[in-house]
């Protein structure tokens, strides 16, 4: 098993095989020092967050002018996954379908940033300012499933 899996696991109260244990299951807690380094991350990483849309939110949001959500499914799910249904739950979970589109540009940084034709020298460098804080904290909009701000 990883050490991020471990960590993951540990800081839900779970074993190594994901479940919840009984409850003399001992929760590890976290030193103060590292959360401390949590909140440091999850903030630099909700500013990253927020100029990435600032940069690419106006160019994304025209890719998808005078498409229907089923429209806008086939363009983002070209597989079919996730299904129709599944779809339409996320979008659900947004107060609009645009801030349900500025989610999916945030989660899905490298996809989006090729439907909208960046370089991949351009695509590799926005990532890379990723790397100090990881995917770990990658939450966007007041979504009831997404919780950070509203857009």
């Amino acid at each position: 098993m990883s050490m991020k899996n471990r960590v993951l696991l540990q800081k839900s109260g779970r074993d190594q095989f994901g479940n919840r244990g009984s409850s003399e299951f001992i929760r590890c807690e976290l030193s103060e020092e590292q959360k401390l380094i949590d909140e440091k991350l999850k903030e630099e990483h909700k500013k990253l967050n927020d100029l990435f849309v600032k940069t690419y939110n106006e160019e994304w949001l025209k890719l998808f002018e005078g498409f229907n959500k089923k429209g806008a499914w086939e363009k983002l799910c070209p597989y079919g996954k996730p299904s129709l249904s599944a779809f339409y739950a996320s979008v659900r979970g947004h107060k609009s379908f645009s801030q349900f589109l500025t989610y999916w540009l945030v989660v899905n940084k490298r996809e989006a940033m090729e439907m909208i034709c960046v370089t991949e020298e351009g695509i590799k460098s926005e990532l890379s300012k990723y790397n100090k804080c990881g995917r770990y904290y990658v939450t966007y909009g007041s979504g009831r499933m997404f919780g950070t701000n509203g857009i």
